[in-house]
């Protein structure tokens, strides 16, 4: 019966074989008699087409909302947000917000989310200020998802706001670390870093990781590598991405023997770095010359020995190094050996700037 297909579809999206639920879906249309979904049924094969990366099942399970009657179901509605975000497709999220007659608090933190994900910071605030005007109450989602608006517009004075209304609707945030860590880095992005700092000192023990990464890596944007290694060393429990943090802010700073200095410790560590974390060595061993310790990064990082064309980034700082360092052959070895799918304008100015500079013209 339609319990029973409905327990099972929902298995399947939530296992690592999701197009098993669509499967069972058209078996479920096809039974004799045939058996009609509900609105148990969309929002997991919603999610099945969200894990399989298929923006064309999406649409047509879409048509079957539709066909079915459920385009009003809350329920419904907040999944096909979801799933239409989850594939990059902000204008049809809109549409479907824009056309649904029941929305929620969910419903708003999707797009609101979602609009910000999508690089239109600008959007989520209308669309906040639309929710607060269909008195539906904002939550810690909906403040996490403003704030992170407000480090990409990097506007202070909306942040400030934001950070108000934080205190008068949830009395206090130093108990959600989500919210501390999205206050921090929205200072820390519009400047404010003496009152990030505050934030994260007076976090109630609930400042995680990322708001001290952020923290780290503005002061060391900002060029006071000092304040910033400071605060690095102050951090319990760093991770990769606050070692990568300090790393690159010595490199931005044009400290690299520090930046190198740092990356074997944290290999002493036994962390797990992994290619990203190598760029900004890679490129303080250009700056200083160190050739062998370049290649060893390059060799150590790179996972298929001289296919490096899996990362471009990573590609592009080793091309680079080897280049500054004087051995232009292991360069354009590196050059040649990367799918031209995978060449960026940034890996083919390294090469030819390299090449003009060995007497390759």
């Amino acid at each position: 019966d339609l319990f029973l297909f409905n327990l099972i579809i929902r298995a399947f999206s939530l296992s690592q074989t999701p197009h098993n639920a669509l499967s069972l879906y058209k078996k479920m249309l096809s039974s004799s008699p045939p058996i009609f979904p509900d609105t148990f049924t969309f929002p997991f094969l919603l999610k099945s087409c969200a894990k399989l990366s298929l923006p064309r099942l999406g649409l047509q399970v879409h048509t079957h909302v539709f066909k079915s009657g459920f385009e009003s179901n809350v329920f419904v509605v907040n999944a096909l947000l979801q799933v239409y975000f989850v594939f990059g497709d902000a204008r049809n999220a809109c549409r479907v917000f824009d056309e649904s007659p029941v929305r929620d608090s969910v419903s708003y933190n999707t797009v609101i989310n979602g609009l910000v994900r999508a690089g239109r910071a600008g959007c989520s605030m209308r669309i906040f200020a639309e929710m607060r005007g269909g008195f539906v109450e904002p939550d810690e989602y909906t403040f996490v998802a403003l704030l992170s608006a407000c480090s990409l517009l990097e506007d202070r004075g909306i942040g400030r706001v934001v950070h108000g209304l934080v205190y008068r609707k949830l009395g206090c945030f130093g108990e959600n670390e989500l919210l501390v860590n999205a206050l921090v880095d929205m200072y820390a992005k519009c400047g404010c870093l003496e009152v990030a700092e505050r934030v994260v000192r007076n976090g109630n023990g609930k400042s995680g990781v990322a708001a001290w990464t952020s923290l780290v890596s503005a002061y060391a944007l900002r060029g006071e590598v000092e304040v910033a290694r400071r605060l690095f060393d102050q951090m319990g429990g760093r991770d990769v991405v606050s070692w990568t943090a300090m790393i690159s802010g010595y490199c931005h700073a044009g400290c690299f023997q520090e930046a190198l200095e740092l990356f074997v410790q944290l290999e002493e560590l036994r962390m797990e770095p992994d290619e990203v974390v190598a760029v900004a060595p890679l490129s303080a061993c250009a700056w200083l010359g160190a050739l062998e310790l370049g290649r060893r990064i390059h060799h150590k990082y790179d996972r298929d020995s001289w296919q490096c064309g899996h990362n471009r980034g990573f590609t592009c700082a080793v091309v680079d190094m080897y280049a500054k360092c004087g051995s232009i052959e292991a360069a354009l070895d590196v050059f040649l050996k990367t799918s031209d799918d995978m060449k960026t304008t940034f890996l083919y100015n390294s090469i030819m700037s390299g090449l003009a500079h060995h007497g390759r013209g």
